[in-house]
């Protein structure tokens, strides 16, 4: 399990949101909801029913993003534009939050943003994201006659990247980008103690 600090003692872990490959600026509200599809049906008879779980689904993150100064409004105008939900199909996008780290969420697609709504009595501009957990179909494997699989089984997004024993985000499994987030992480396959 992703070692998280406990809020009160690293506040600031818990309102950062690193999403599209940026730092937001500002602090953000997330809120991870997931569970198991469950097919229900009724019983043969008066009463009663059967279930069936049919696996995970995809978990919903909720994300309220606050700003309160103009240059924060300043950057912030070049991240939004890489997460507008637009008319052409997007790519699913990075993002890393305490709470989404936890619940071992490391991509979501964006489905609706609300805003910007300025708060007139509480001096900030204010954004809602509705994303979903990304959850690709598992790879494909090509076998031959008498021969072993040659499909990988373990994602590619566990043989590199992720976020280090340091509690830095790295995406692409070197130095060349990454994030300071103030935890650490450890325990999870591709990280480092694995």
């Amino acid at each position: 399990m992703a070692t998280i600090p406990w809020p009160e003692l690293q506040p600031g872990a818990w309102d950062v949101l690193y999403l599209a490959g940026r730092v937001f600026p500002g602090l953000a509200m997330v809120k991870v909801r997931g569970g198991q599809k469950i097919d229900r049906k009724d019983a043969p008879g008066s009463d009663g029913e059967t279930t069936v779980q049919q696996g995970e689904k995809a978990k919903d993150v909720d994300i309220v993003h606050r700003m309160w100064t103009q240059e924060q409004w300043d950057e912030f105008e070049a991240c939004f534009l890489l997460i507008e939900p637009v008319a052409e199909k997007r790519r699913p996008v990075d993002i890393v939050t305490s709470q989404t780290a936890f619940r071992l969420i490391t991509s979501v697609i964006i489905e609706e943003v609300e805003g910007p709504n300025w708060e007139t009595d509480k001096r900030w501009m204010e954004f809602h994201y509705k994303c979903l957990e990304h959850k690709p179909p598992p790879p494909k494997t090509v076998t031959k006659k008498n021969e072993a699989s040659r499909g990988s089984a373990v994602p590619d997004s566990f043989n590199g990247g992720g976020i280090g024993a340091n509690g830095r985000l790295n995406i692409f499994g070197d130095s060349r980008a990454s994030v300071s987030l103030g935890f650490a992480r450890s325990g999870l396959p591709g990280s480092p103690g694995a």
